[in-house]
């Protein structure tokens, strides 16, 4: 990482699951949420395993302590990272984060300052696209498709504008939840390396891939093969950390929405910019809580109860995202959407010249929310898509919602 980013830490205020928040009217279904229900992660089993943990640190021990500095989270960390990726990162390469929005904003403040320019795949992550406005950061769009960024795109829009950085989400990807052929990720790294550019790879829903292939896509997905290789991410294929292009944000899928107060993310990058994400968290904020956070999850992690509930949690994820599909093709068969290959959300293409945002409003009406397609698209966007998160609600609530939303959908079709 270069010297001149080091002249650019200041101190910054860290946020966590819900920013931007908003309050639903009583009785309406949300599938706008982005975090899982909590009936789905079956917290049960957490809690009980932290009941056990007896603190083995105390307020004298903490209160001069460095925050990231416990040695055997983050040796654990690594390891679970290897296992993911299948490359090893040196624990001085790696630090905790609250969560993984958290994550993003520390690495984006040590390498942009307002006025940037940041390039993302389009569609990209709402919360995402929140974060770079936040900081004064503006995203300029590379075109997506099934299989990832289109290099044509990027590289055009990289001539053109010459941004900081790059943003991307290779393994379900918001908010279709594809997963990048192996072609598209080297393509991405060769930009990165011809232009010297520093990427980005959110990777924070890995552990919810499918673990089985789901029925083919229908109405507007394209027929043929694709080189699915959902264990490379872009770290893997680089192949190093200290000195390479590739800072890399991990999580614990559904710990955000778990309200346990335990680091839910974190970021493996070149050891000098970890260094400096350090320094500017000290300079700023009080560690003692979160390196007792950090402690716990250290405990917790030594057995098996929070990774059976990461499974847990990814098999819920893809029988939800099942059955919301058989409700939609029964319910709405004139809406259109991409099978997702991993994550809680599907994607939906409705019926050209509906308007979303239109219908939101309406669907309100009908006791039911979801989030507007246009908020996921850097610039323009197509009007007519929506985001539903399937696993954000009970069983129950989304039967229910998506009658709901049928019948939003097909009363305002007949006003139009």
């Amino acid at each position: 990482m270069s010297e001149r980013f080091s002249s650019r830490l200041r101190p910054f205020p860290l946020t966590g699951p819900g920013w931007p928040g908003s309050v639903q009217p009583e009785n309406v279904i949300s599938f706008a949420g982005s975090q899982p229900a909590s009936d789905l992660l079956e917290l049960s089993g957490i809690h009980k395993a932290l009941s056990k943990i007896q603190p083995s640190w105390s307020v004298e021990q903490t209160a001069h302590a460095v925050f990231g500095e416990y040695l055997p989270l983050r040796e654990q960390l690594c390891g679970r990272m290897a296992r993911l990726t299948g490359l090893t990162a040196k624990p001085e390469q790696l630090l905790p984060a609250a969560c993984s929005l958290t994550a993003l904003e520390l690495v984006i403040r040590i390498l942009t300052e307002p006025g940037d320019t940041v390039l993302v795949g389009n569609p990209a992550s709402a919360d995402r696209l929140r974060m770079f406005e936040k900081h004064g950061l503006k995203a300029i769009p590379a075109a997506c498709d099934r299989d990832g960024v289109i290099i044509a795109s990027a590289r055009a829009q990289l001539e053109a504008c010459r941004p900081r950085l790059m943003y991307v989400m290779p393994t379900c990807s918001g908010p279709e939840g594809h997963v990048w052929s192996r072609d598209r990720k080297k393509g991405l790294l060769g930009l990165a390396h011809e232009f010297g550019l520093p990427v980005i790879e959110d990777d924070t829903c890995r552990e919810l891939i499918y673990k089985e292939d789901m029925t083919a896509g229908r109405e507007f997905e394209r027929a043929g093969e694709r080189d699915t290789e959902q264990s490379d991410s872009l770290l893997s294929l680089e192949g190093r950390i200290e000195g390479g292009q590739v800072i890399y944000l991990g999580a614990l899928p559904g710990m955000e929405a778990a309200g346990l107060g335990l680091p839910a993310g974190w970021i493996a990058a070149d050891s000098k910019a970890i260094g400096m994400i350090v320094k500017a968290q000290q300079a700023v904020n009080d560690c003692t809580p979160l390196l007792a956070a950090e402690l716990e999850l250290s405990r917790l992690l030594k057995g098996d109860t929070l990774d059976e509930a990461i499974k847990r949690l990814a098999a819920a994820c893809r029988t939800r995202i099942k059955r919301a599909e058989e409700l939609l093709a029964s319910c709405m068969p004139e809406a259109g959407w991409l099978e997702p290959q991993g994550g809680m959300f599907l994607w939906l293409e409705l019926p050209e010249g509906l308007d979303a945002q239109a219908l939101q409003r309406a669907a309100i009406r009908q006791g039911v929310d979801f989030q507007p397609g246009s908020a996921f698209y850097a610039g323009d966007g197509p009007r007519n898509t929506v985001r539903l998160n399937i696993c954000g609600i009970t069983d129950a609530e989304m039967e229910e919602g998506i009658r709901r939303l049928a019948e939003a959908v097909g009363e305002f079709t007949a006003r139009s």
